[in-house]
């Protein structure tokens, strides 16, 4: 071996060794923003409880480090034991959220919400022979709170009535509390913030939600910035933006009325600060979405389904969890919705 292979060999240890196990960075893609709803949305309006799910799928093949390495068996192929480190390590994680929410009118243009979830953060090894797929970390309980107010700031004028369309323009502005756990060690006596059930900070959040539509089509758009603030820890999630964007159709039977969309999601947030480590660990990226959803509504009650696929993303290979795949469900009940036949007066 030359001396200039030999730096190379030097350097790229030191590089391994100097480096921490486990970049998990699924909320600096806000995968924890519970404001995020799956539904249209077209029977706002009235007083309304419900339950909404969601799941997210994570993957990323990271970079392990060499203190770890040492302190972990070997790999044994023929009672050979292999000399050289396993710097890549497959992951899986999974994240959910299920959430009792509540939205209450004090008058017809104003409305407060409430967002109750729990939360469960989930890791995944297929490293070797000695962790293959095997569950090494889990967290679950009670998340942040979410405390919305919403007021409806347009309704369709004189032209859009003429056209016979609709429009409705709601704003929000909220706070999310620290009431979920987010000092838990994991399996490693790691402490990884974005497994956490909660943030432990007190972040604002503002809304903004349009809606176009006619008697059978329409298009809607929801956009939601986060500001995040320091925890106890000092440590402090990056602000984040969420776009959705779907058109709609929408067709009423006898008994049920369907609304199926199609659209765009768009995530994207900066890096999170740790002032803890002295490495810079990338987290943060921007996301982009296809969605496919379905809403239906009988009588009071509304069901919602919405399933995400990524086309792009765009984040650190090997430092950074990758998004695979994510859908949310949900059930709601709205109050004074005596039938269908007023749907119309709700988008006003």
């Amino acid at each position: 071996m030359n001396l200039s292979n030999f730096r190379y060999l030097m350097l790229m240890i030191l590089l391994q060794a100097a480096s921490v196990i486990g970049v998990y960075a699924c909320d600096g893609c806000s995968a924890n923003l519970s404001i995020f709803n799956a539904e249209l949305q077209l029977n706002s309006g009235k007083h309304s409880i419900g339950v909404q799910h969601q799941s997210r799928f994570f993957s990323a093949t990271l970079h392990e480090s060499m203190v770890d390495y040492l302190k972990s068996p070997k790999k044994t192929d023929d009672e050979h034991v292999h000399t050289q480190p396993q710097v890549e390590t497959p992951y899986r994680q999974i994240q959910t959220t299920t959430d009792v929410r509540g939205t209450f009118y004090v008058h017809p243009r104003w409305s407060v919400m409430a967002i109750v979830p729990i939360t469960a953060r989930l890791l995944y090894s297929n490293d070797n022979q000695f962790r293959d797929g095997r569950k090494l970390e889990q967290h679950q309980g009670l998340g942040d709170v979410v405390l919305l107010v919403q007021y409806q700031a347009l309704s369709e004028g004189k032209k859009l009535k003429a056209k016979k369309l609709q429009q409705r323009l709601v704003l929000g502005a909220g706070i999310k509390l620290p009431t979920g756990r987010f000092n838990e060690n994991g399996y490693d006596g790691q402490l990884r913030p974005d497994l956490q059930n909660g943030s432990g900070s007190t972040d604002f959040i503002t809304t903004a939600n349009y809606i176009l539509r006619s008697q059978k089509w329409g298009v809607t758009s929801m956009v939601s910035y986060k500001i995040n603030t320091a925890n106890r820890n000092g440590y402090r999630f990056a602000n984040s933006l969420n776009v959705d964007l779907r058109g709609f159709w929408f067709k009423e039977f006898k008994r049920v009325a369907l609304a199926p969309s199609t659209g765009l999601w768009l995530e994207h947030a900066a890096d999170n600060h740790d002032p803890n480590s002295n490495t810079f660990q990338p987290t943060g990226g921007l996301f982009l979405f296809s969605s496919v959803g379905l809403d239906l509504y009988k009588g009071n009650f509304g069901f919602n389904v919405l399933w995400r696929h990524p086309l792009a993303q765009q984040i650190v290979e090997n430092e950074q969890f990758a998004n695979v795949t994510g859908f949310q469900v949900g059930l709601k009940y709205a109050f004074n919705t005596k039938n269908l036949s007023k749907k119309s007066k709700d988008t006003k």
